[in-house]
């Protein structure tokens, strides 16, 4: 039973909402001798805060790159402790993005750690929600820097493309990102679960695309984390957004980066989303899998590096970044592609 928690846990984070808190993991100590900073700013009256790490040349003109989280209670070093998930992606990415010269930006999403009021009620979130945090914090970056890029993982790549059709930036970086509608995805995730799971999920899923609300006595209580009342209003509210929509909208660069080992986004997926569109790079790194490492093929090892802090990323990940953002200091912008 402990196993199939897990299992779960894992698919669960795709696809719900931020129902439990997230913690510091402590891991920043050395931040504070680069000046980095808890920053904050308020959407529509509720407060979000964010880590901002300044480039390694505070004093020259740095581009900005917007970490934006996937889903669930993920927090701005990637992990959800809650759910024992503690790899630190995010917390590497953005160390090793401030070394090549960038200033980095990673919020708390609304409801998680830092980011979270007490009066926080998650069955009030709703997907645009984040997304209009998303478009509050490039405004934020924006003060400061002239060029941004914003990287979405996993549900935060669908959340960067909705937020750049009201806030564009000079470029996307959609990591491991969505890359169907959460009702498509979910149900491909699901043939990889016991069949009494599939058997109970799948017609409650069909019935809250169909905009139902089910009465939480109708789901079985290992599903509540998913499918029970406090997350259906969240995942009603994006379940049916088609991330190659919101993409082929935007026209600005955009790299579009998989691993060939990620276990909740398929690659084929990822190369029908970005597939003909002429502002947008595919890339597939072999090996790497949805918490941004080096993993094994077979799931249960692949599964046992989202608890692996100290795993570093893989190797690929950072050449293919910067090949694609633009030189430090050279905050000439690309123009965008005309429709």
């Amino acid at each position: 039973m402990h196993r199939l928690h897990f299992i779960l846990g894992l698919w669960l984070l795709l696809c719900c909402s931020d129902t439990s808190r997230a913690e510091d993991t402590g891991l920043e100590k050395a931040d504070h001798e680069n000046a980095s900073q808890w920053v904050q700013t308020t959407v529509n009256g509720y407060l979000i805060k964010a880590h901002y790490l300044p480039a390694k040349q505070p004093d020259l003109p740095s581009p900005a790159v917007l970490l934006v989280a996937g889903s669930g209670a993920t927090d701005h070093n990637g992990n959800n402790l809650a759910m024992g998930l503690h790899n630190n992606s995010y917390q590497m990415l953005a160390a090793a993005l401030q070394q090549a010269g960038y200033a980095v930006l990673r919020p708390d999403k609304r409801g998680v750690g830092q980011s979270r009021a007490t009066d926080h009620d998650p069955a009030a979130v709703r997907f645009d929600h984040h997304v209009k945090d998303v478009v509050a914090w490039i405004q934020f970056l924006r003060q400061h820097h002239t060029d941004i890029t914003v990287i979405g993982h996993s549900l935060g790549g669908l959340m960067a493309m909705q937020a750049m059709r009201q806030e564009p930036v000079n470029r996307l970086v959609a990591l491991a990102s969505v890359a169907d509608s959460a009702h498509a995805t979910v149900k491909r995730q699901m043939q990889n679960q016991p069949e009494f799971v599939r058997q109970a999920a799948l017609p409650l899923l069909d019935r809250l695309a169909q905009g139902e609300t089910i009465p939480g006595s109708e789901v079985p209580v290992f599903l509540h984390p998913l499918l029970g009342p406090d997350t259906q209003g969240y995942l009603q509210s994006f379940m049916q957004l088609e991330p190659r929509s919101a993409l082929q909208d935007l026209y600005i660069p955009t790299l579009v980066l998989v691993g060939d080992h990620d276990i909740q986004i398929a690659v084929p997926e990822t190369q029908q989303m970005a597939a003909g569109l002429p502002h947008v790079r595919l890339q597939v790194i072999a090996g790497m899998n949805h918490v941004l490492k080096a993993a094994p093929a077979e799931r249960m090892a692949n599964m046992a590096t989202y608890a692996e802090p100290e795993r570093p990323l893989h190797a690929d990940l950072m050449p293919a970044l910067l090949a694609f953002l633009p030189t430090v200091h050279d905050n000439h912008a690309p123009s965008p592609p005309s429709p």
